[in-house]
């Protein structure tokens, strides 16, 4: 029997915002019993090691891969380390002129670890709001890095390399895993979901960007509720040319 294999992402997603405990409850059973059942299900997430482990700890989340730091590293369910992409110097020195907005940039490798090899992401603190609007602006311009910022520290940041997305590392584990395209499921709520989206059988939830929904094959309130569709086999599939 075919595996089903199922990528959702985290913020806004699998974790609504405000975090609904019930809901968060609901989704870990579906997605136990969807494991259980031989399936395969991956988080997605632009989370940075140390906050998607703590997260996976203080919920109880369940995954058989975890892919962080926008898709730049990836993990099996031990946290152990699949691959990472890096940072190249003369990419980082592209930005070199904006680095006065920055109070600090720290290089660090796949785990976190402060690092001057092996930079998976750099993590950077804006010197105020107005430097956080400059830099973002190039950020969104010079397409060399993806970003994530702390949902608890505004002014606190992560840069990592553009060149993946969310699709390379779900492609990764469906040929370790041997799973077609047509069993790939994917749910997000954001523009760096998109090319998941789009590329797969994708759905959006309720709260997403109007994007997402857009380019999605339907709406779910929850990722439970996908769970739910997709073991009945009533979800719909991308039509392929």
């Amino acid at each position: 029997m075919v595996k089903n294999f199922l990528v959702s992402d985290y913020d806004g997603t699998y974790k609504m915002k405000p975090t609904v405990l019930d809901d968060l409850k609901k989704n870990n059973f579906a997605v136990q019993r969807f494991i259980d059942k031989g399936n395969i299900f991956m988080m997605a997430t632009g989370r940075v090691f140390e906050s998607i482990h703590k997260e996976f700890i203080e919920f109880d989340l369940k995954a058989n891969y975890i892919s962080c730091a926008e898709a730049n590293v990836l993990f099996n369910n031990n946290f152990e380390l699949l691959y990472y992409n890096t940072i190249s110097k003369q990419d980082i020195l592209k930005i070199k002129d904006y680095y006065k907005l920055l109070d600090e940039m720290i290089g660090k490798d796949p785990y976190g670890n402060v690092s001057s090899e092996n930079i998976v992401e750099y993590n950077i603190r804006y010197k105020d709001e107005k430097s956080k609007r400059i830099f973002v602006e190039n950020l969104r311009h010079n397409k060399l890095f993806a970003f994530y910022h702390d949902p608890l520290d505004p002014l606190n940041a992560h840069l990592f390399d553009k060149r993946n997305d969310k699709v390379k590392a779900i492609q990764f584990v469906a040929t370790l895993e041997n799973i077609p395209k047509n069993k790939i499921y994917t749910i997000g709520d954001g523009y760096n979901d998109l090319s998941m989206i789009e590329e797969f059988n994708g759905f959006a939830v309720k709260n997403a960007k109007y994007a997402a929904k857009f380019e999605s094959l339907g709406v779910y309130n929850t990722v439970s509720d996908l769970v739910d569709d997709i073991e009945k086999e009533n979800v719909p599939k991308r039509q392929r040319k």
